[in-house]
């Protein structure tokens, strides 16, 4: 056999990678199979060794360091380990004559010596994710999920040697284009195998033993026989547990929701061998391996190299291959990614803030309605605090994206620090009062003596105070100008009063607006742990409900044992049965025997 298999992984998911490589050298002893690390630089030694398994880095697929921290700066772990899928499948074409492709997360359960013929002859070998159309009845996977996903699975691909164009178009493509982006039409590596009919020639695996999965358990009924997973009567190839969670282990995949197609209760044989790959998992060292985590999870500073980062680092990157701009400072940088977390901060464009607080807002609705326009110094200023108070909890904002409120003033910042509070008082009813002597001054000035309708008693009443019209004018203006002073001693002496108690009573309030915010902060801090009590309960209402899950698959399994069991039972009275019908029958026979025998002349006996 010239056959060899490989996988990519994480290294903290290298347990599910030995496990596919073990499964994969049990059922095809003269095969080789290759686990490519992504991130294998400055990882311990393995504890363990397989003479036809071996672990190799990037390196051994010819992506040199500066390619790496490229592809890590693009991609979240999944979308790198898939970027490389293409180029481990040529690795294993230098060294035989065909080669296969398994997802980290699949078990081989059988041989699939098949794939090396069909690879050889037609050159790709691909494997549908159904067989038959989904159906439309609310349930996960549904049809619109499958179309996202792509026809064809990407955890089982085989390619001979006629398939070398194949493998180079299809490198080519994920090495900037394996994103999971389902409304960009990409799927990780997925999405292009729909290209190959149209591109390459190719066979399509129409074999329900092989790739079993949640996505088709539906259209493929399994059976356990007592040593092997059987479809159809046949054994199974692989079962893919893809979206499999230890933590779940009454769920077969986090991918159908609440809402799957097929529960692990509705089928036996598969829980049977999910709860067996857990424990091979487990016995494997999954624990110690993901306690390992991921390199590439952030820059040297702890920056967090996450989705909003990678993404704007890969559409700069990709504007500076296309001749516009220049290259974009990376997060694996010699300089520990502080070029890049600057960048980060740095408006691009015609941008007012920094470019990861700009995807921030453009990714929220929400915030986009509160603060509709960044260009405006208010929106702006807003924004700019709400993203450094509240930013780090409600969009995951890393500390060293925080913006800096320092050069900002807020027209109206969250609870601020206001001044005491003087209110106007309302004037008092006395102040309001007409003045009759004013009023009676105001008369004799307007009214003429000589009768001629001309007002000048006006300059003589000024000028000459001493006469009788004088005297009239005079005595009201005096009365009336001593009404106003009084008036004017007693708002005075109200004012000082007012002044004195102008303080106390802002005080009152500034106490009151005090006690009106702790009491807020105090309803947040119930809120908050209302919230945390609410997860909490939900979360074991959760397990609860999956402990009652746990015990509903298990019964499953138990009922299918006691069902083979008593079948077994069954057919072995009836062999019992039929041994005991015809050792009657025997026993019979002999003592039949001998009386029927003394009519018979007996061998070499004739008449005398």
């Amino acid at each position: 056999m010239s056959l060899a298999a490989g996988t990519v992984v994480t290294r903290d998911h290298l347990a599910y990678a030995r496990l596919a490589g073990r499964t994969w050298t049990d059922n095809h002893p003269r095969s080789t199979f290759t686990i490519v690390v992504v991130d294998h630089d400055g990882m311990a030694p393995p504890r363990w060794t397989h003479r036809d398994i071996r672990i190799v880095g990037p390196d051994a697929l010819g992506v040199d360091t500066a390619e790496l921290h490229t592809l890590a700066a693009i991609y979240s772990p999944g979308e790198l380990a898939c970027s490389l899928k293409a180029r481990s499948l040529q690795l294993g074409l230098r060294e035989a004559d065909a080669a296969v492709y398994i997802d980290g997360d699949v078990e081989v359960l059988a041989a699939m010596d098949e794939l090396e013929d069909l690879a050889r002859d037609r050159g790709v070998v691909l494997c549908p994710h159904t067989l038959h159309p989904v159906p439309t009845d609310g349930h996960l996977p549904d049809r619109l999920t499958m179309l996202r996903a792509g026809m064809f699975n990407g955890g089982l691909v085989a390619v001979g040697q006629r398939g070398r164009p194949f493998l180079d178009w299809w490198a080519d493509q994920l090495r900037r284009c394996a994103l999971y982006e389902a409304y960009e039409g990409m799927h990780a590596d997925q999405r292009w195998l729909d290209c190959v009919p149209a591109f390459f020639d190719h066979h399509v695996l129409r074999d329900p033993t092989f790739d079993v999965a949640y996505w088709n358990l539906h259209e493929r009924h399994l059976e356990w026989d007592g040593e092997r997973l059987r479809v159809g009567g046949r054994p199974v190839r692989c079962f893919h547990y893809s979206g499999l969670v230890a933590d779940s282990p009454w769920s077969i995949s986090q991918f159908t929701g609440d809402v799957p197609r097929v529960a692990l209760r509705d089928s036996p044989a598969a829980a049977r061998v999910v709860r067996r790959y857990l424990d091979q998992l487990r016995a494997a060292g999954v624990e110690e391996d993901r306690a390992l985590g991921y390199r590439f999870a952030a820059s040297a500073d702890g920056t967090p190299v996450d989705r909003r980062a990678r993404r704007l680092w890969r559409e700069q990157l990709l504007a500076h291959e296309a001749g516009a701009g220049g290259r974009p400072p990376g997060p694996f940088d010699d300089d520990g990614g502080r070029s890049w977390v600057a960048w980060l901060r740095q408006p691009a464009g015609d941008q007012t803030v920094g470019r990861y607080l700009h995807r921030v807002w453009e990714e929220s609705s929400d915030l986009q309605r509160l603060f509709a326009d960044l260009d405006r110094p208010a929106d702006r200023a807003r924004f700019t605090w709400w993203a450094a108070h509240h930013g780090a909890e409600a969009a995951a904002i890393p500390p060293s994206l925080l913006p800096d409120t320092g050069g900002f003033e807020m027209d109206d910042p969250a609870e601020p620090e206001r001044p005491p509070r003087r209110r106007a008082r309302r004037p008092d009813v006395r102040s309001q009062l007409p003045l009759p002597d004013l009023d009676a001054a105001r008369h004799a000035l307007d009214r003429p003596r000589d009768g001629s309708g001309l007002r000048r008693l006006v300059q003589r009443a000024i000028g000459g105070p001493g006469t009788a019209q004088g005297h009239d004018v005079e005595r009201p203006l005096v009365g009336a100008v001593e009404e106003l002073a009084g008036r004017v001693t007693d708002l005075g002496q109200r004012l000082n009063r007012a002044d004195d108690e102008l303080g106390e009573q802002a005080g009152h309030i500034d106490d009151l607006e005090a006690g009106i915010r702790r009491s807020a902060r105090t309803d947040e801090e119930l809120a908050a742990r209302v919230d945390d009590l609410d997860r909490s309960l939900v979360a074991q209402g959760r397990r609860v409900d999956g402990a009652l899950e746990q015990d509903a698959v298990t019964a499953a399994i138990v009922a299918d044992a006691e069902a083979r069991l008593s079948a077994e039972v069954a057919e072995l009275h009836q062999r019992l049965a039929k041994l005991a019908g015809a050792g009657e029958a025997g026993r019979q026979d002999e003592a039949d025997g001998p009386s029927a025998a003394g009519d018979q002349p007996g061998p070499g006996v004739g008449p005398g």
